[in-house]
């Protein structure tokens, strides 16, 4: 008797599990068509976090497949997709959604909208799975005429860990696990991480063609302010072998970060946005360009060099010249309420950034209280040093102008290498940069020197367009 009963009530909860299931994905069918019909950008944009909220929930809680009309459903590997496109006013947004299984039998499900800007004159998309050698595992949306790419994740599940890792709200625990995963897939093979990696939006690429190097950069943010960086470089070595060197962040451990020479063991994370080569002495050099997370009063800006020598990564160089110093790197702190923005002036071949002041005279040394002030500085190469030039001029014409001519032969390979925009990060623009800046004039500084020339830059842990 009481076996029977056992046995009708696992019979009568299941039914209700059942029914529940059958109810919460009848919803998200609702929540799906709803966010399909959608005719206005605002109003699909809308609706879209609750529409991703609900799948994830949903779909965790059940193995079974997601049965609709209104989405596409292939499986492949141990991951399962579901995706379509929604279009509308010449835009197109690719929507997916992937669940896969962990080791221990746990499910994760990742729902993801990526914009693939389809031409006027373009087909209709098509998906492409691809399955990579080494268990990784990709995507491709092309056009179903031309077969022109419009999105390519180069692997599903490191794409997944990068959402969970960018996500502040994510738990510590998951949050390692997930760079665990990052680290073991994409750091395993130089193929991976030389194949495109636009369809990753959370890591940054920097790249010199030329000399088939990398720099591959990501950061992992928590929710008490603490941030750390993590990445890889790709470079070729003797007999054209391709060597990744992943990036390990000691940031804290690094007592004078200005003047240090590092290791990718022994790193100084940043996420980096501009890779210019430049060369001293025949050897090449590339200077980058980049940022820190942020606490809740201060940002952080870097300037870093890094060498590749048959695998053998060093940051950090004498290169950076100033009228009674020379820095390994360049480290610039101001108020989170502040943006400080970097730009490679294509006329000049300068680096030019704006100048750090703070709000109150008595507030110098603070970093909380600093910001730009109107004018710039820059560096200008001078035959492998970067040499500082304060208070410079900029005009739309003519470009930025320094305050004491040096002519080299050699800044003309700089103006050549202007960066690129990279995947989901961008750096400033020297466009639009069309004003004549005069600090002594503005009223804004008593000093023609930069703050950090005085020794006042520092290390530090948003992520902004313009920092």
């Amino acid at each position: 008797m009481t076996k029977c009963l056992v046995f009708f009530c696992l019979i009568f909860f299941s039914a209700i599990c059942i029914s529940a299931q059958n109810e919460n994905i009848s919803m998200l069918n609702k929540q799906t068509e709803n966010l399909l019909i959608a005719t206005e950008y605002p109003t699909f944009s809308y609706a879209l976090p609750t529409w991703q909220k609900s799948a994830e929930q949903i779909l965790s809680s059940s193995s079974e497949p997601w049965e609709t009309d209104l989405l596409n459903h292939v499986v492949a590997d141990d991951v399962e997709l579901w995706y379509t496109v929604w279009s509308s006013q010449r835009r197109n947004i690719f929507l997916w959604v992937m669940r896969t299984t962990g080791n221990e039998g746990t499910q994760e499900v990742h729902a993801f909208a990526d914009d693939i800007s389809l031409s006027k004159k373009s087909h209709s998309p098509k998906l492409v799975v691809c399955n990579d050698y080494e268990g990784l595992c990709g995507f491709s949306v092309v056009d179903s005429i031309t077969d022109d790419v419009f999105l390519s994740v180069a692997d599903l599940k490191s794409r997944a860990a990068l959402k969970v890792i960018s996500d502040v709200n994510s738990t510590a625990e998951r949050k390692e696990v997930a760079e665990t995963i990052l680290k073991d897939r994409l750091g395993r093979s130089a193929d991976a991480l030389l194949s495109d990696l636009s369809g990753m939006p959370s890591l940054a690429v920097c790249e010199d063609e030329r000399n088939n190097t990398r720099i591959i950069t990501y950061m992992v943010a928590n929710k008490d302010f603490t941030s750390h960086c993590g990445g890889w470089v790709v470079s070729v070595g003797r007999k054209n072998k391709k060597i990744v060197s992943p990036l390990t962040d000691v940031t804290s451990r690094i007592s004078r970060p200005e003047q240090a020479t590092l290791s990718s063991k022994a790193w100084y994370g940043a996420i980096y946005t501009q890779m210019i080569p430049f060369k001293k002495n025949k050897k090449q050099y590339y200077l980058l360009t980049g940022f820190k997370g942020a606490d809740l009063s201060v940002k952080t800006r870097v300037i870093d060099v890094m060498t590749v020598n048959n695998g053998v990564v060093t940051f950090g160089a004498k290169v950076f010249r100033h009228p009674k110093a020379t820095y390994s790197r360049r480290i610039f702190q101001y108020s989170t309420h502040a943006s400080m923005n970097f730009f490679l002036d294509k006329k000049s071949g300068m680096l030019v950034f704006d100048h750090l002041e703070p709000s109150d005279p008595l507030m110098a040394g603070q970093p909380a209280f600093y910001g730009p002030d109107l004018s710039y500085d820059a560096y200008m190469y001078d035959e492998g040093v970067w040499k500082f030039q304060s208070d410079i001029e900029i005009t739309e014409q003519m470009g930025a102008k320094p305050n004491k001519e040096i002519v080299s032969a050699q800044s003309e390979q700089i103006k050549s290498n202007a960066p690129k925009r990279q995947n989901g990060y961008q750096s400033g623009s020297a466009s639009g940069k069309s004003s004549s800046s005069s600090r002594s004039s503005s009223g804004s500084s008593s000093s023609k020197s930069s703050w950090f020339d005085k020794g006042k830059g520092n290390n530090a842990p948003n992520i902004r367009n313009r920092r």
